[in-house]
This record gives C-alpha cells, sequence and structure tokens, in this order.
C-alpha cells in the first residue's frame, strides 16, 4: 500500500538529528522510525533498510543504495511541474510526477524594473549571493552600500501586488506579496525571498523517490560549505537555499509565458 505523509510544520528534516560516526560532523537529516514503517512507500525496487543514509561521509561501497531504503512520496508541498535538473541520460527521460494543478497566470503585461531585468548579454546590474543577508545586496550602478531608500522602488511597473518565482533546483515556489497595499518593492521581493530560502528542510524533501542519493550529498556539501563546517550553524540543519547548490548567485529574473517569474543565476 503506498501513502503520503508529509511531517507537521514543526517537524524540520533536522529534529532527528545524529552524529556520523568516526567524524563527529552533525548529520544534515536522518530518516525517522515512522520512515520504516511498511505503510509507507519505498523505492520502486523494493528492499529492506539496511544502512541508515545519514552516512554520507562513508566509502560508496558502504552507502546504501537506492534499492534498500525506504522513501517518502513526493512531497505534496512541490511545485507540480518540478523534477530534478540533471545531466546525462537521465535528462532525457519524462518525467510522470510533476504533480496536478498550475499556478494562475498573471496576464497583466509589466515591465520589470531594469535593475532586476536579467540579460545574458550584459553583466547583471544587481548581484546577491543568497546565501548571505540580503542587505549585502549590490547594485553595480551605485558603487555604494545599498539603503533601505534603494530598496523601496516597485519591481515593475504596472506594480503587481503579487510574484510568484521559481528557481530550476528548487521544488518550491516563491511567493512574494506587497506589504504596501499598492505593489512588491525591492525591499519585499529581498526579505521575502531571504525567508522562505533560510526556513529548514522536512524529511520529506529530502528522503523521497524524486531525489538520488548523489543529489543528496551534493546538497549536503552545499549545506556545509554554507556554513563553513562550524558546528553552530550546521547544528540548524540543510535550508532550502541548499538546494541551489553551487547555482546561488543571484542576476536577476525573467518572466515566463504562465506569467511566473524564473529566478536566474549564476555558480559561486
Amino acid at each position: 500500500m503506498q501513502c503520503t505523509y508529509e511531517p507537521r510544520t514543526s517537524e524540520s528534516a533536522f529534529n532527528n538529528s545524529m552524529q556520523l560516526y568516526g567524524g563527529g560532523t552533525t548529520s544534515p537529516v536522518v530518516p525517522p522510525a515512522y520512515l520504516l514503517s511498511p505503510q509507507m512507500s519505498r523505492s520502486s525496487s523494493g528492499g529492506s533498510f539496511s544502512q541508515s543514509p545519514s552516512s554520507l561521509s562513508r566509502s560508496s561501497s558502504t552507502r546504501p543504495t537506492e534499492r534498500s531504503t525506504w522513501l517518502y512520496d513526493r512531497p505534496g508541498t512541490w511545485r507540480p511541474r518540478f523534477q530534478m535538473p540533471r545531466s546525462g541520460v537521465s535528462s532525457l527521460m519524462p518525467s510522470f510526477t510533476r504533480g496536478k494543478g498550475f499556478p494562475p497566470a498573471d496576464t497583466t503585461s509589466r515591465t520589470l524594473d531594469e535593475r532586476l531585468r536579467f540579460s545574458a548579454l550584459r553583466e547583471p546590474p544587481l548581484v546577491w549571493d543568497m546565501r548571505e543577508d540580503f542587505s549585502r545586496v549590490l547594485f553595480r550602478e551605485l558603487k555604494r552600500p545599498v539603503t533601505t531608500y534603494d530598496l523601496t522602488r516597485f519591481t515593475t511597473e504596472p506594480p503587481t501586488p503579487f510574484m510568484r518565482l521559481f528557481h530550476a533546483r528548487l521544488p518550491w515556489y516563491i511567493e512574494i506579496s506587497t506589504t504596501n497595499g499598492l505593489g512588491v518593492t525591492f525591499y519585499d521581493l529581498l526579505t521575502q525571498m531571504q525567508s522562505l530560502l533560510y526556513s529548514r528542510i522536512k524529511n520529506s524533501d529530502f528522503y523521497n523517490n524524486e531525489i538520488t542519493q548523489d543529489e543528496r550529498e551534493k546538497i549536503s556539501r552545499a549545506w556545509k560549505e554554507r556554513c563553513q563546517y562550524n558546528q553552530g550553524e550546521m547544528s540548524q540543519g540543510i535550508k532550502k537555499v541548499d538546494y541551489l547548490m553551487r547555482d546561488c548567485i543571484f542576476v536577476g529574473l525573467v518572466r515566463d509565458r504562465d506569467g511566473l517569474w524564473e529566478i536566474k543565476t549564476r555558480k559561486v
């Protein structure tokens, strides 16, 4: 029997943390006891759980395979069309788990502020390492630290009360709402992006049928690099920004045909 389990809001992926043997490094996530229940779904090949998938630092010969690991179903909180970006043969395979329902499109014609407008033909006018606080965003034309006044500009013309953002590596939408009743400002955009990106993931976001063990290890590596291996920082667990891996430098937005806004990034 196959069922979907979505943890409670307070149940982060780090609540079940443990110590990896040998290195004393805090594990990002550990499958909870109920993940091994016969009522939970598992990988399509079946099998029984034999080793802890938290042992990300062990040699490949001692790591569990996808066939031996019990996994969650695709999380219901993920955006419908998301699939992990992959290269090689797997990138050519169609996805049958994109989910149902699509967000309504914003059909109003809007012009994005030039500071947010991405173009591959020029240097981005705005740069922000999304692993850091939004106050460290850089506007190339200013050549000085950004002030609160700089962020009062509307992101679009005419102003929009709502923006739905997505990135190829993020399973979640980032929904931005105006706080002034008129339209989304730069401040709204940056602070609400940071709020979502710095929230913890859940166990079901990490141990599920959509993510391979190799991808889990890459996300874990990004987590450790962001924390600079500081135990205090690492104790907070993996956050959504870690799913960007090295593609974490924000360089602008592009509107797609559904009225959504794609986050454009470059590698750190």
